[in-house]
């Protein structure tokens, strides 16, 4: 079969030379026909040219300009371009990794409170349980009616024959029965019983009663247990006067008994009533005295006042090593009790509560001491809040520790208007990696010697304490230079202060930063929409 070559039509085998008017096209063309074209000899070739004659004339130039020429095949790939700048406008947000493992067991919770359990609940039970509920009637009890009518009932029982009953001791005063031996033994130490004379009795005894028949006044002659020198005591006033109700003492030079011009009890120290009343107590229960009331007891009162000199109140102990306690229910009741001790500590078991509608306020001296937890000890440390120009601060001893909270009202604000761009600021932020370190300002270590110094019980240690734990934040003093001086608290190296960062002004930073990016990120993609519609993608 003779071969042609497409581009000069001329034949390259055999002696007949052929022209090729249509070159096979490239949507029909296969490897084999890439520059030659196979032409089948067995069929009879007809109206072939010969070869082309010389060049005619040029002819007028056409005013019709010709069709397009079919375009060319793509040239081959040029080499790669340059690297361009890098974007500054972040990717979009990979996906999310892999959940990572579970993190350690927690400690193991308090013990709940015990259970109940049913009858049928209780393994190994007796097979006769529960019993079954039953009486007896007291006939069905030997001898049980006839020994009850034997006894004498609990109210009011009457004795018959000799009746027994313990001695109570010589003294006594209660309710203990008096038997006659008892009674034989107050009588006896009553020698001559009521005498009616000018002159006291000679050697009177406890207990002796006397009658002055000159003045008609009533004694009874008293010794102290105490071992004090007998004394008679008046017990009723002059013949033929008003009754004054009250008790004359000699030859102690003082008196004790009702008065019926202001009804009270009295106690004088003059003889004849014209001296100090040293203690008294009104019909209406007030109790007045010119100097200590001192007991070997409790002092109770039934409404509740006790009252002092018009500056203070004083509630003290009799010893110096003691402890004052004020006990609503009761002396011997320490539910909701508060005491002072001697280092004037005030312990409550209850709150500290301001009255409603009152005008007090509760005060303290250095802070709070307060628990850790329910049941854990008290620190060493002390803390106060103090408001201040519409800030709540926190203080720990003597070091301010920054804001507690931060308002954001908008009648607290004037000047509104919105942050400018905040792209380059945010970008100057510089978060950082950091553990903590061991650390006291120079307030906290003065506050640490002032407590050697007195020796005291607990003495405060550092007020931040190093340790490894990772944690990520800024330095505030950073923020400050970088953003706005309100960005935290204080002034960097503050002796009396730690500085803390305002989370408002770092979120507004990053906020307008981020809605910067938002925007950008809207354009880009609103233009690769448009780019990729114009080419059809």
């Amino acid at each position: 079969m003779p071969r042609v070559d497409i581009s000069t039509g001329q034949k390259v085998e055999g002696d007949a030379v052929y022209t090729v008017r249509q070159p096979v096209t490239p949507a029909t063309a296969t490897p084999a026909h890439v520059g030659l074209v196979e032409v089948n000899t067995s069929v009879p070739v007809k109206n072939i040219p010969g070869p082309p004659g010389p060049a005619g004339p040029k002819g007028a130039d056409s005013t019709v300009p010709g069709p397009p020429g079919t375009p060319g095949l793509p040239g081959p790939q040029g080499p790669q371009g340059p690297t361009g700048a890098a974007s500054t406008v972040p990717g979009p947000i990979g996906p999310q990794g892999p959940v990572g493992p579970a993190g350690p067991t927690g400690p193991q919770g308090s013990v709940g409170p015990a259970g109940t359990t049913d009858w049928n609940g209780i393994t190994n039970k007796p097979s006769a349980f529960p019993p079954s509920a039953h009486t007896h009637a007291e006939s069905e009890v030997t001898n049980l009616v006839s020994d009850l009518a034997a006894k004498a009932p609990l109210a009011s029982p009457t004795f018959t024959g000799d009746p027994k009953a313990p001695t109570p001791t010589a003294g006594d005063n209660d309710t203990s029965i008096a038997t006659t031996a008892f009674v034989s033994t107050a009588l006896s130490s009553i020698v001559g019983g009521a005498v009616i004379s000018d002159t006291p009795p000679a050697s009177p005894k406890n207990g002796q009663i006397w009658w002055e028949s000159d003045s008609g006044l009533g004694m009874i002659y008293y010794v102290d247990p105490g071992g004090a020198p007998g004394q008679w005591v008046q017990m009723t006033g002059p013949a033929g006067s008003s009754p004054q109700d009250h008790i004359q003492s000699t030859p102690a030079d003082m008196y004790a008994g009702f008065k019926t011009s202001g009804n009270a009890f009295i106690v004088n120290d003059k003889v004849d009533g014209t001296g100090t009343e040293v203690f008294s107590v009104s019909e209406a229960g007030v109790v007045n005295a010119a100097s200590n009331i001192t007991a070997a007891g409790s002092v109770f009162s039934n409404v509740g006042n006790f009252v002092g000199n018009p500056t203070a109140v004083v509630v003290a102990p009799n010893t110096s090593t003691g402890t004052c306690y004020l006990r609503p229910n009761g002396a011997g009741n320490a539910t909701g009790q508060m005491y002072v001790d001697t280092g004037g500590s005030l312990s409550v078991y209850g709150g500290i509560a301001c009255a409603a509608g009152g005008t007090g306020k509760v005060t303290g001296g250095l802070g709070y001491a307060c628990r850790g937890g329910q049941s854990g000890g008290f620190g060493a440390n002390v803390f106060n809040y103090y408001y201040t120009a519409g800030v709540l601060q926190g203080w720990v001893d003597a070091t301010f520790m920054g804001n507690v909270t931060f308002a954001s009202d908008y009648r607290i604000k004037k000047d509104v208007v919105d942050l400018p761009s905040q792209w380059e600021t945010v970008k100057a932020l510089r978060p950082i990696q950091y553990t903590q370190a061991e650390f006291s300002p120079p307030s906290h270590l003065a506050h640490i010697a002032e407590s050697l110094a007195k020796d005291a019980e607990d003495i405060p240690g550092p007020l931040f304490e190093e340790d490894d734990i990772e944690r990520w934040g800024f330095l505030a003093h950073e923020l400050q230079e970088t953003l706005v001086p309100s960005a935290a608290s204080c002034e960097k190296d503050a002796e009396d202060a730690i500085q803390s960062p305002n989370p408002w002004t770092v979120i507004a930073a990053l906020t307008s930063a981020l809605q910067e990016a938002m925007t950008y990120i809207e354009d880009m993609r609103t233009r690769i929409e448009a780019l990729e519609g114009s080419r059809g993608v």
